[in-house]
């Protein structure tokens, strides 16, 4: 799934019963979930997922499993180029 305006719960939620993950970036989790905060999104999407992933960009990924979250940091030495199509250059 990618940006689109409009994005919510209740249009996708057929499909996000069906999936193992959903890994949306920052503004699809607040847009898809119509919250103000990443823990509020996540928390919502646990009605989903048994664990919660939201990429921070340059930040690395928010991960919820249960009651913790965790924000895992990006790797280092990697130099993203193309993060939709995930190239990488060590």
């Amino acid at each position: 799934m990618g940006w689109e305006d409009g994005l919510s719960l209740e249009k996708y939620s057929e499909y996000l019963k069906l999936a193992d993950y959903f890994t949306p970036n920052q503004k699809e989790a607040l847009e898809i979930t119509k919250t103000k905060n990443l823990q509020d999104a996540a928390d919502k999407l646990k009605e989903y997922f048994d664990q919660v992933i939201i990429k921070l960009d340059k930040n690395g990924c928010m991960l919820v499993e249960g009651d913790t979250t965790h924000i895992i940091p990006p790797l280092e030495n990697i130099k993203a180029v193309d993060a939709t199509g995930a190239e990488v250059h060590f």
